[in-house]
């Protein structure tokens, strides 16, 4: 039979930051490991500056009994907390972090909670500015009569054409924007706000706390 419980391990421990309750361990690997790549919000909540996490979670475990897995590692180590706490928080990060990762992604999305359609459109257009030219020029005829070395007009005409060039500004362009959103029908209005409000009556937090109970208690206490 299991006999320790959680306040006997963990009682004189609980306000030390020096890894000697699991929950401070655990905080100390996933903030050390910089390859989890951590949802923001995720990131925040282990954060191993603050031992509010550890105060919430094992005063509310007090009466707990410990796993055989915990008092296993536990009499391996010779009862030295911290490397038992080491341990125990390398496999609860090994079981789970990427499911909390994905868990605080949709938890913590941005979005509007009414709409299920969200569609926006963006086209950039680059401005070109167009020069045209235009030339004109007068031909005039002229003859000299018989025996006569002066030159007289005989008629005028005038032509005239243009010449026309294009250029591109350079960096200038124009943005168009379009934006589609609000709720196409599949879903009511009001089945998305009780969806809403359901979701926000599970805590994620919670949803950690009772990953982390299967590792470190038994499934039962009294």
């Amino acid at each position: 039979m299991n006999n320790t419980r959680c306040e006997d391990l963990f009682a004189p421990v609980l306000f030390e930051f020096d890894g000697r309750n699991p929950i401070n361990a655990l905080c100390t690997i996933i903030n050390d490991d910089q390859s989890l790549q951590l949802n923001t919000e995720l990131a925040k909540i282990f954060d191993d500056e603050a031992n509010s996490l550890a105060l919430d979670y094992i005063v509310n475990r007090y009466d707990r009994r410990m796993s055989p897995l915990y008092e296993r590692l536990r009499a391996h180590y010779e009862d030295d907390l911290e490397d038992t706490n080491e341990q125990i928080a390398k496999i609860i990060v090994m079981k789970f972090i990427y499911n909390w990762n994905k868990l605080a992604e949709g938890y913590f999305a941005n979005y509007n909670p009414i709409d299920n359609y969200n569609m926006v459109e963006n086209r950039a257009t680059l401005l070109e500015e167009s020069v045209s030219t235009s030339t004109s020029e007068t031909n005039t005829n002229k003859y000299n009569g018989f025996n006569s070395t002066e030159m007289h007009d005989v008629s005028e005409s005038e032509a005239s054409g243009s010449v026309e060039t294009s250029k591109t500004e350079t960096g200038g362009k124009t943005n168009n924007e379009l934006t589609r959103r609000g709720n196409i029908g599949v879903t009511t209005t009001a089945q998305m706000i009780r969806g809403e409000l359901e979701l926000r009556k599970k805590s994620l937090l919670n949803l950690i706390y009772n990953d982390i109970d299967t590792v470190l208690f038994i499934d039962y206490y009294n």
